[in-house]
């Protein structure tokens, strides 16, 4: 019985100092832990979990947050809820919009008297009446309109019109374009942020009737002309109709930030990021620095949008300063406490629009706001992901991967269709 036990006690020992104990048992508790992942992954393995006693923190076990349902007529104000549920395209009746009117000045988030004009105050809640679902209960007197909505999905030969009233896209071979061949034609031309050389963007040029390769801002308001950054230095001026093309600027490498009769507003930028100032580098004749301030991230309607610092510590609210073109006086016009801020666009009337994100944990929103005066500004939307916006005679157009909306001044934000991609242009 001695020898026997021994013996078992031999095999034992040798047995729990081999790797299959030790494999065996982690089989075990990884098969328990992929259990209880299941388990808590689950609506019901959630309840069960959270009935046991357990606090779940995963996101599958939180409460959903509540979806903006597009009611029907798809044309009804969106809710303040985000993101969307969008209706199918076959559900869609004629598209209706009210006429584009502006309103009198209607601050739509509250202003504290005691505050600088420029600083909006939205408290610690960030409870505030926006003004894109607009009144309880109203309807928009509607007006019907025809025209062709120019978007693009991303590269050369991406781009058509989506034609209301029937929402359909058209698309337009005509739209595979790129920045005509350098002189001399052996230097490559720099790489665009598409992807393919000599593409940056894609816009519809009404004036010219042809698809150019570089963003709207980047083309004069006559749509004769417009220009893109060299690679290394110098900025190129292309003639729309002839497609040839001149350099401006050489000697420094510019940060194109848009393009008017009078030439090219740039940032200059240097070996380790842009340099402070504004420029102007007029299609004939020498560069001109407007101010040796600010870093200025948007121009249109006169002025120039930016900040006095490259970049500012996290928790720190954005002031946003004004540069006026025309006198040259730079002046604060717009902080929100408690929120990052940063240019968007302008409305048809050259009025800004910012993005506002608020900080955690007071506020997660983010969303877009029109600045109308100094100390004056509504809530026009949430900040849906959009990649750009276009004003026009119908109101505001947004963008993003998913949807079309547009917003009527003094009405409220509208889905306009289920179609997602990049404004091109304006609706004509």
């Amino acid at each position: 019985m001695e020898s026997y036990g021994g013996s078992s006690m031999s095999r034992l020992t040798r047995l729990m100092r081999s790797p299959w104990p030790a494999a065996t048992l982690l089989t075990l508790v990884t098969l328990a832990t992929i259990g209880a992942v299941l388990m808590v992954a689950t609506p019901t393995g959630c309840r069960l979990a959270q009935n046991a006693g357990f606090r779940i923190a995963g996101a599958k076990c939180q409460k959903a947050p509540p979806l903006a349902v597009i009611t029907s007529p798809p044309f009804s104000p969106i809710p303040s809820q985000s993101p969307p549920v969008f209706p199918s395209p076959s559900n869609f009746p004629s598209p209706v919009y009210p006429s584009p009117t502006y309103p009198s000045p209607n601050p739509g988030v509250p202003h504290d008297p005691s505050l600088p004009p420029y600083q909006f105050d939205t408290g610690t809640s960030g409870a505030y009446p926006p003004t894109y679902p607009g009144p309880s209960g109203s309807t928009p007197d509607a007006v019907a309109f025809s025209c062709r909505l120019p978007i693009f999905n991303g590269g050369p030969g991406s781009g058509g019109f989506l034609v209301f009233p029937d929402r359909s896209f058209v698309g337009d071979p005509r739209s595979g374009v790129t920045v005509p061949s350098p002189s001399p034609a052996t230097t490559p031309p720099p790489q665009g942020p598409y992807g393919p050389q000599g593409f940056y963007g894609l816009s519809y040029d009404r004036a010219a009737t042809r698809w150019v390769p570089v963003p709207r801002t980047w083309i004069t308001p006559d749509g004769t002309r417009y220009a893109y950054p060299g690679l290394t230095e110098g900025i190129y001026v292309v003639d729309v109709a002839g497609n040839t093309q001149t350099e401006i600027g050489e000697g420094r490498r510019w940060a194109v930030l848009n393009v008017e009769a009078e030439g090219v507003y740039a940032d200059e930028s240097g070996p380790s990021g842009l340099v402070a100032g504004l420029w102007l580098i007029p299609f004939a004749g020498s560069p001109t620095q407007l101010t040796n301030a600010g870093y200025w991230n948007l121009v249109g309607g006169g002025a120039a949008y930016g900040t006095a610092t490259s970049s500012l510590p996290n928790g720190v609210a954005t002031l946003i300063d004004r540069f006026d073109l025309r006198t040259r006086t730079t002046q604060h016009w717009f902080q929100v406490t408690a929120a990052t801020s940063y240019p968007f666009g302008f409305d048809a009337f050259g009025h800004p629009i910012f993005v506002v994100q608020g900080f955690a944990p007071n506020s997660t929103s983010s969303e877009l706001w029109l600045v109308t005066g100094l100390g004056t500004a509504e809530v026009i939307g949430f900040n849906n992901n959009y990649s750009g916006m276009v004003a026009d005679s119908h109101g505001i157009w947004l963008m993003n991967y998913q949807a079309l909306y547009l917003f009527v001044p003094g009405q409220g934000l509208f889905l306009a269709a289920s179609v997602g991609g990049q404004l091109a242009g304006a609706c004509a």
